[in-house]
């Protein structure tokens, strides 16, 4: 019996029940082994008063130690490291816990059960997978390579799995975290400068008797991508599209550079890693990027070309062209100027979101010296350099005549590519399907579209 009072009134309270276990009593690992450590814990609370003490008792695992008294923490958890004696043998044991306030009352009974077992057998190392970037079937410099691997023991159980890293420039030990309660253990190692090659990374379970295995994870490096890159034709004329194949192992920032018969850099193809290139089973290509337009007044002669990786700036292929002296082209009688994109409301703008309409505004005019038949058509392409549905129409103008033109696109609600868009304007003197050929340069427009 217990009593308090203040200065305006006495109250009296009896308090006869001992500190309540809020969480179970673990032991840590479950199972133990003879002149093993074993890590128990507990935690306890007292409704009125503190906890005073809590101890266990150790007899049953040959410590002859009846009242062991734990430690404590501010977060209210008790704890005690104990070995288990040289001469126990293997089963299941109870250690009682006693439980006090400060009035001296005790807890209801509780108990740690932990199994005490020999173990002289090793971890058994499984499966193990190597998980590249997305994209890749290799890794290089900066890249982040997850390996995981299987490994179980009986009876202990598994203490640990460490992986040697350092082959590849990553830590030399590297404890492998346990996937939830499988038997699967993961770490992530970063690539350091390395050169290329074939590397053995080893891993080495411990089991809670001490037990030891080892095996070895492989580990691919390639640091300059397998590439393959020419342009489609060796022989072009001036105003003639020059385009790249290009396939590699793997994609990378690519840039070409091109330069004409007089070593002047004429124009700079850049590709980069995670907007141009395109991931086709075992190897990575650029469809569309990879190309430009010579000029009218094209200079004659071989044209040479140097790609580079511009993420380890090293070359990764070059080649040559030959472009040829071009014939008078008649004058084309169809002009795109104002090309812009602009709101439903028809106000300039330059970003758009789901669901919202783009307008490809542009004017043609007829420069030529006779009335002209047009298809205008505006090809759309998103940032993933997918065709989208073109938009066009059909006009007639007189000599000097102009139209003004807003095809429309309606960005989807869902399911959209983020990035910069395009609209490709287009002008024909009939449909292309029915032999009708281009009677204006094309005008491309870029506008963004966001989340």
């Amino acid at each position: 019996m217990s009593g308090f009072t203040n200065s305006s009134s006495t109250w009296i309270v009896s308090d006869n029940v001992g500190p309540a276990m809020t969480t179970d009593a673990l032991a840590t690992p479950p199972k133990a082994i003879v002149d093993g450590d074993t890590y128990l814990s507990v935690n306890f609370t007292d409704a009125w008063v503190d906890v005073d003490t809590v101890t266990v008792n150790l007899t049953a695992i040959g410590l002859g130690i009846e009242d062991m008294e734990f430690n404590t923490s501010e977060t209210g958890l008790w704890e005690y490291e104990a070995t288990v004696g040289a001469d126990i043998e293997d089963g299941v044991y109870y250690l009682n816990i006693t439980a006090t306030d400060d009035l001296g009352n005790e807890n209801a009974t509780e108990f740690f059960l932990f199994e005490v077992v020999t173990d002289s057998t090793s971890p058994v190392m499984g499966a193990w997978t190597v998980d590249y970037p997305i994209g890749k079937t290799t890794a290089r410099e900066g890249d982040d390579v997850n390996v995981t691997i299987i490994v179980t023991d009986l009876p202990a159980g598994v203490s640990d799995v460490v992986i040697n890293g350092s082959e590849i420039g990553a830590a030399p030990d590297t404890l492998m975290a346990r996937i939830g309660t499988t038997d699967s253990y993961s770490a992530n190692l970063t690539v350091e400068t390395v050169l290329d090659g074939t590397y053995y990374l080893n891993v080495t379970a411990t089991d809670y008797a001490g037990n030891t295995n080892s095996t070895l994870v492989t580990v691919l490096i390639q640091e300059i991508a397998t590439i393959e890159m020419y342009t489609t034709s060796t022989d072009y004329d001036s105003r003639d599209t020059v385009n790249f194949y290009v396939s590699a192992a793997f994609a990378f920032n690519l840039s070409i550079e091109i330069l004409d018969p007089n070593a002047f850099t004429y124009t700079t193809i850049t590709c980069l890693e995670n907007t141009h290139w395109i991931r086709i089973g075992d190897y990575s290509i650029v469809p569309y990027e990879a190309s430009f337009n010579l000029p009218t007044n094209a200079i004659s002669g071989t044209w040479n070309w140097t790609a580079t990786d511009t993420t380890v700036s090293k070359e990764v292929a070059n080649g040559t062209f030959t472009v040829g002296v071009a014939e008078p082209q008649p004058d084309l009688p169809a002009e795109t100027t104002g090309e812009e994109t602009l709101d439903s409301n028809g106000v300039a703008k330059t970003s758009f979101t789901a669901g919202e309409t783009v307008l490809a505004s542009s004017t043609i005019a007829n420069t030529g010296t006779q009335s002209q038949s047009m298809v205008i058509a505006v090809q759309w392409t998103d940032s993933e350099l997918r065709a989208l549905a073109p938009s066009f129409i059909l006009v007639t103008l007189a000599p000097g005549a102009d139209f003004t033109y807003a095809a429309g696109l309606v960005v989807p609600a869902t399911g959209f590519a983020a990035g910069t868009w395009t609209a490709k304007i287009n002008v024909f003197d009939a449909w292309p399907a029915l032999g009708g050929v281009a009677i204006g340069e094309p005008v491309t427009i870029t506008f963004t579209v966001t989340d």
